[in-house]
């Protein structure tokens, strides 16, 4: 995904490539998903962006957790990146991961 933000930055878009914790280094549930909430939440911080309009685009398991990062305002209360400081108003999933477990 490197790629693909520096072409949005290139185009003009601010462009934010997340990663997050894989399993064995404190990445699962809910490690992984605290640490997309976070990476969403701390454009907060950042002066001149317009969070009105925040896109997830991600591959395999970035495009589901983009799809989740785009579900948080839906999460119950206490719930692992419930109450979004910023919202994703849309996601871009490409071949995301998938599990009938």
């Amino acid at each position: 995904m490197n790629d693909v933000s520096a072409d949005l930055a290139a185009a003009g878009f601010a462009a934010w490539n997340l990663d997050y914790r894989g399993i064995g280094l404190g990445g699962g549930w809910p490690g992984t998903f605290d640490d997309v909430a976070g990476g969403v939440d701390a454009l907060a911080g950042m002066a001149g962006l317009d969070l009105s309009r925040v896109i997830a685009l991600g591959h395999s398991a970035g495009g589901q957790l983009g799809l989740w990062a785009a579900s948080r305002p839906g999460l119950p209360a206490g719930a692992p990146g419930a109450s979004p400081a910023v919202e994703v108003t849309a996601a871009v999933s490409l071949a995301p991961a998938w599990s009938t477990c």
